[in-house]
């Protein structure tokens, strides 16, 4: 950035001025003032006028009673010294100041220092026991050095108590993060969660997420109050894994990850004002470092499990020229019909997200049977006589035993186990005349039943060498009349819906 040369006369726009004393104004101490004589609001900041402490000016908020005290308290939070009277309007209304601070407000930061000119009113032993005051002082003892030591005192009390609550509650914050990112296995949703808790810890706008090499970044997540892309990603390049801070403007924080891959987090307008505060954004991001890890690496397995799952069903898609394409398009339908019966009571299981990906995976092995059905019965043009009917049926149950024995081998794999399920009932019946168990409505897994609809929808709107291509009319027609004999009613009333919002 170019500087203007001291010697050239030039203007200073009025925005950046506003901007610069709201930040100033935001680096003093505030010191509230509550007495009912105008004298002692003079003296006191005559005394105080020059005061700094560490660095920082005061800001003196004056209150001439208990009320304007109170209303002053409620707009300024973060007031850090009450000089207060005892007796103003009444005998004891600083008393009752305090109590409202401590237990109204609920604010124990603040310090409160008791001057009174009356102490007869309010006994300084009495008055220390029975109210959270930090000190107490009659005014004819405070003059202007131990006032100066008084108010240094409890500046120096305040900002300490001040960090150790900011620090507790960066930590609860960790700990918040950390629970409610643990259950999120979808990379999008974790991001955004993520950089969300980053940005509330930073006390930042907004933010965004990256990970990627020098070459480029990808968009991981990103809130408001962003600048261009291409800016952030360059700056991210030139990170080399550092933090990079501008003057409150922004913070680029590198995200730990044991993939190789760089991750950073790029915060607008972060406030982290001590080392404390962004050693507690450090911690977050190596919580969010590691979640992402994992994220990354579920999504590599699930990747896996996709591919062999792929795999499996194209062992029938070279014996049935079809298959492969078919087992697809279940998965498809399997997937929207399952999210329209969530809110049908005896569906409630559909109402996990996990669940209905484990479904929508299994899906796809429910013909993985075929591979044991011969090609001249699998691709015969024609009618099935009774002997090839039973060998097409067979497939249900060479399926499950292929599933079920590779379940028992890899246990952790859910889905293998719906799958097997699935393979084994989704041509049963409603009434029981399905095969190969004969099961009747309520003995078919929810699975099965949903899977079965499926795909004898998607059969019949396909063309097959022994069958042309129903209309999706036709298909939903057929399969209403033969719900409650075939079919489960709801499933495939759930089928026509997904239809219709695909037809429209």
């Amino acid at each position: 950035m170019l500087l203007p040369d001291p010697a050239d006369d030039f203007i200073i726009d009025d925005e950046v001025v506003e901007a610069e004393a709201e930040a100033d104004d935001r680096r003093r101490w505030k010191v509230m003032v509550v007495d009912d004589e105008p004298d002692v609001h003079a003296i006191t900041r005559v005394v105080l006028g020059d005061f700094r402490y560490g660095e920082q000016a005061i800001e003196i908020l004056s209150a001439y009673s208990r009320d304007e005290a109170e209303r002053l308290l409620r707009r300024h939070a973060d007031v850090a010294l009450i000089l207060l009277d005892v007796v103003m309007e009444e005998t004891d209304s600083g008393l009752r100041l305090v109590r409202f601070v401590r237990e109204e407000l609920a604010n124990a930061l603040v310090r409160i220092v008791l001057r009174t000119g009356q102490p007869g009113y309010a006994p300084e032993r009495e008055v220390i026991v029975r109210y959270d005051i930090n000190d107490y002082k009659e005014k004819t003892e405070l003059t202007a050095q131990k006032l100066f030591t008084t108010v240094v005192g409890s500046l120096r009390a305040y900002q300490h108590l001040a960090q150790m609550e900011r620090q507790r509650a960066g930590l609860e914050q960790i700990v918040r993060a950390n629970r409610a990112l643990a259950g999120q296995l979808d990379r999008s949703t974790f991001s955004t969660g993520a950089l969300a808790f980053l940005v509330a810890l930073a006390g930042a706008r907004g933010g965004m997420l990256l990970r990627g090499s020098d070459a480029d970044f990808e968009m991981l997540a990103q809130l408001s109050e962003v600048p261009e892309v291409a800016l952030v990603r360059a700056l991210a390049r030139e990170s080399r894994g550092e933090v990079i801070r501008s003057d409150q403007d922004f913070v680029l924080l590198p995200v730990p990850s044991r993939t190789g891959v760089p991750v950073v987090a790029y915060l607008t307008g972060a406030a982290l004002g001590t080392e404390e505060d962004a050693a507690l954004l450090g911690v977050l991001a190596e919580a969010v470092g590691a979640g992402l890890d994992n994220v990354l690496l579920l999504g590599r397995l699930q990747d896996a499990q996709r591919a062999m799952v792929l795999a499996l069903a194209r062992m029938a898609e070279f014996r049935d020229a079809d298959t492969g394409r078919h087992v697809r398009r279940v998965e498809q339908l399997v997937r929207a019909v399952a999210v329209n019966l969530r809110e049908v009571p005896d569906f409630s299981c559909l109402r996990d997200d996990d669940y209905l990906e484990q479904l929508a995976l299994a899906s796809i092995l429910h013909d993985v049977g075929k591979v044991g059905v011969p090609d001249a019965v699998l691709n015969k043009p024609g009618t099935l006589d009774s002997v090839e009917r039973q060998m097409m049926h067979d497939h249900a149950a060479i399926g499950a035993r292929i599933l079920e024995e590779a379940a028992r081998m890899v246990p952790g794999m859910s889905y293998i186990s719906l799958a097997a399920e699935i393979a084994a009932n989704h041509h049963e019946n409603a009434d029981g005349s399905g095969y190969p168990q004969h099961k009747t409505l309520q003995q078919i897994p929810l699975a099965a039943r949903i899977v079965g609809v499926a795909d004898v929808y998607d059969a019949l709107v396909s063309e097959r060498p022994y069958k042309g291509a129903w209309s999706p009319e036709a298909a939903i027609g057929w399969l209403r009349e033969m719900a409650g004999q075939r079919f489960d009613p709801r499933v495939v009333e759930a089928l026509a819906l997904v239809v219709s919002e695909r037809a429209g």
